[in-house]
């Protein structure tokens, strides 16, 4: 969602996994009848977004002027004061530096996978990468914008394996996941019918990562007919006349990426409950994810912004308001904001103006809970 893209892979939704570079408004397909978004690689991210941290060293932080003014008078512990705090603050930005252009290795059954250097991976890229190399059907459950799909996008890049995602919905079909037939648009056939396929039955028949986003949005009758599927390693196609049972090819894996754990509407999502038999299937794989706060400071390097987001997004939770979003797609958009200009001031959008617009649409009660000014 606009959060400062950098990589490749989205294909253009077509219904058939691709190989290429593009870039991504929201990072996951939008389906009506199949559609999606496919690719080889890591795209754009739709859920935390993407960027690549600067591989140079980091710069070493000085207390501010004013303060080492006040810090003066107090002497040689004044000064003892002011070297604390700059080795604390350098320390920890030589970690941060250190994690984010450290590669990522993961080992599973004496086999390495790891990430390219400098690219950022969220907190739990490593259990979700272990799920998948073990066999693990994966349910990212998280709140909006904290990196679902973006992660998948990652596993799939990190493993070179061709990705697809399928955005789910109530319109989604079992002819989007296992084909349909349709007629023939060879005039030499006549308005025959043929069976078509599907990115799903193309990445379980020949490999690659499979997304279903949002599949706790989904009907779920329609992804019960993945069920023996994904416990059995193959599927019947009666509408394929020629090979009717496909079976799964040993680099396929699928994500779903949910904002619930698939039991009804909760946390402000108003989402489908979903069936046990489909959510047992997902069990051990299943990863909790939340907002990646050291992703966040390098992708929004504004500090008095990151705070203002952090403090909110902690009293919410404080507060047991799960219907509020604060995301870190808001954050990136509020820096956005934060380099333009008002036109009703003239002069460039502050941290509080941001602040303002997130909660908007907030009733005053939560706002006063949040500790957000009127």
């Amino acid at each position: 969602a606009g959060m400062a893209p950098q990589g490749s892979g989205e294909g253009a939704g077509d219904g058939s996994p691709s190989s290429g570079s593009g870039e991504s408004g929201e990072g996951s397909g939008d389906s009506g009848e199949g559609s999606g978004e496919s690719g080889e690689g890591s795209g754009d991210s739709g859920e935390m977004g993407e960027g690549e941290s600067s591989e140079s060293a980091p710069q070493e932080t000085e207390v501010s002027e004013e303060a080492a003014k006040t810090l003066e008078q107090f002497g040689d512990m004044g000064e003892a004061i002011k070297n604390a705090v700059e080795q604390a603050t350098n320390s920890a930005t030589e970690d941060l530096h250190d994690r984010i252009n450290k590669p990522v290795t993961v080992t599973v059954n004496e086999q390495e996978v790891e990430m390219p250097e400098g690219e950022l991976v969220h907190e739990k890229f490593a259990e979700i990468m272990t799920n998948i190399k073990l066999g693990l059907p994966v349910m990212l459950v998280g709140p909006a914008g904290c990196g679902k799909t973006h992660v998948a996008k990652q596993i799939a890049h990190a493993l070179g394996r061709k990705y697809y995602g399928q955005s789910c919905s109530m319109g989604m079909t079992e002819g989007d996941l296992l084909g349909r037939l349709e007629p023939s648009q060879d005039p030499e056939k006549g308005g025959c019918f043929e069976f078509q396929s599907t990115p799903f039955l193309d990445l379980a028949e020949n490999g690659g990562i499979y997304l279903l986003d949002e599949m706790d949005a989904a009907d779920d009758n329609v992804l019960m007919a993945l069920n023996s599927f994904l416990a059995n390693n193959e599927v019947g196609l009666p509408r394929r006349k020629t090979d009717p049972v496909l079976l799964q090819h040993e680099d396929f894996a699928a994500i779903a990426a949910c904002n619930t754990a698939g039991n009804g509407a909760e946390n402000g999502y108003n989402r489908n409950e979903l069936d046990g038999a489909t959510l047992d299937r997902f069990k051990m794989g299943t990863v909790l994810m939340d907002y990646d706060r050291k992703i966040e400071a390098v992708l929004v390097p504004d500090s008095e912004l990151n705070e203002a987001w952090w403090n909110l997004r902690d009293a919410v939770k404080e507060n047991r308001m799960d219907h509020l979003i604060v995301s870190t797609r808001t954050m990136q958009h509020a820096y956005q904001l934060k380099g333009a200009v008002n036109p009703e001031t003239g002069e460039q959008f502050t941290t509080a103006e941001c602040v303002q617009r997130l909660t908007q649409t907030w009733s005053e009660v939560d706002r006063e809970a949040c500790g957000v000014a009127a």
